[in-house]
């Protein structure tokens, strides 16, 4: 296991959890004479097994456990135990309100699940060149001087116990003149079932329509399509899963675009359990026959 070097923990390499996985139930079992190796300044997340030597180069980061059957190796490095690690997470999810260049820009991130304060930094990717982080504060804000679709990750830090949690972002930046388009529903998880027949309307407001959608990232669950003309999402779902996507609506008129990220959770059809049923009649006969047993077998307990 070789995790490769970088110039400082900003942009060093970083092998990093998402889906909700912890780094307390994450293990990397090791085997071989070389054992593992965390590069200078890189981030690490999981319990490390390793059948020989585990060697954190300067300034690596391990949330974990390092556990060697011969040695560990340590040079200026930080190892935040993270079994006792609350799970800390931030909000609110992406993507983050759109922003116009020249226009100030400002928007609040905040950290939950831990002890606070927190102080917040980027772990990875870039803000728009005009727009900062206040690391005491959560916020993001300034006034953007380039456009374009802008992509990090935010890493909040319980100052108390020295557990992080992150969360990836995304902040589309609109030329001068373009309109804040924003798509509805604005709820960002959506539900179906497998075998039942399925719609979504996706609708676009802020520009001037007519709108043109198109599927930009991720894709539908199996059995559904995608209508770019008006934006319908329908079809017979197949297969329970949980799809993760981004539709992007454009102004035909200025080209300018907004987006969404949405995920559909398709889940499996509960089996219908055929209870028997009986008539009327066939309720009387039950009734009477019943009746007649219990007074049959009562007459033969006196004639004992």
């Amino acid at each position: 296991l070789s995790i490769a070097s970088g110039g400082s923990i900003q942009t060093g390499t970083k092998v990093l959890l998402s889906g909700g996985a912890q780094a307390s139930n994450v293990f990397w079992q090791v085997g071989g004479g070389n054992g593992a190796t965390l590069g200078t300044f890189s981030t690490f997340n999981g319990v490390i097994l390793s059948a020989s030597q585990i060697i954190m180069q300067t300034g690596a980061i391990l949330n974990g456990k390092a556990l060697a059957q011969t040695q560990v190796t340590l040079d200026a490095n930080t190892i935040n135990d993270i079994l006792g690690c609350p799970m800390i997470t931030l909000n609110p999810l992406s993507p983050l309100s759109q922003g116009t260049v020249t226009t100030p820009y400002s928007q609040t991130i905040t950290a939950s699940g831990g002890t606070g304060p927190y102080t917040y930094s980027i772990s990875s990717g870039a803000l728009s060149d005009g727009l900062s982080l206040d690391a005491n504060t959560g916020l993001i804000s300034g006034t953007p001087t380039s456009d374009g679709l802008f992509t990090f990750t935010v890493m909040a830090t319980d100052t108390t116990t020295n557990c992080t949690g992150e969360e990836a972002y995304t902040i589309t930046i609109n030329p001068v003149g373009c309109p804040i388009i924003s798509l509805n529903p604005l709820a960002q998880v959506l539900q179906g079932t497998v075998n039942d027949p399925y719609s979504q309307l996706i609708t676009a407001s802020g520009g001037t329509g007519p709108y043109t959608y198109s599927i930009t990232a991720g894709t539908l669950p199996n059995g559904l399509s995608f209508n770019t003309a008006n934006g319908l999402i329908s079809g017979t779902p197949t297969t329970a899963m949980l799809s993760t996507f981004t539709i992007t609506a454009t102004d035909t008129t200025t080209n300018c675009t907004g987006f969404q990220t949405y995920e559909i959770n398709i889940a499996n059809n509960a089996a219908v359990v055929s209870v028997p049923t009986l008539s009327q009649w066939g309720l009387i006969y039950l009734v009477l026959f019943t009746g007649l047993l219990s007074f049959y077998f009562m007459m033969r307990t006196r004639a004992r």
